[in-house]
């Protein structure tokens, strides 16, 4: 296969904590108006998964690529039904709340 830089699809979350750095700082086109918490910029969560937007691969998503083709894209031997990895841009201009992310204490103890 002759693998491209992938230009990936990403699930905008728009929260009460967002803001509007994402678009004005990192100058993302055609994301919605209102606050913008975060831009999930490589996913495989379900009901959130990555598509390829251009090129021979467009369409496909980041799982199906994964699990057809999981050497090239994570690497020799490592198998799972889905890409390991969450990558996020989180523009926290509020406070985000404790129960997306806890502090040390609540963390160690759950």
């Amino acid at each position: 296969m002759n693998w491209y830089p992938l230009r990936l699809s990403t699930p905008v979350k728009q929260h009460v904590f967002g803001g509007r750095a994402i678009p004005e700082r990192l100058g993302r086109a055609g994301l919605p108006d209102g606050p913008v918490a975060e831009t999930w910029e490589v996913s495989d969560v379900e009901g959130n998964g990555a598509r390829v937007l251009d090129g021979a691969l467009a369409g496909r998503t980041l799982r199906e690529l994964t699990q057809e083709h999981p050497d090239e894209l994570v690497g020799p031997g490592r198998r799972g039904p889905r890409f390991p990895l969450l990558t996020k841009f989180i523009d926290a201009h509020h406070p985000l709340p404790v129960h997306l992310h806890p502090d040390d204490t609540a963390a160690r103890e759950h």
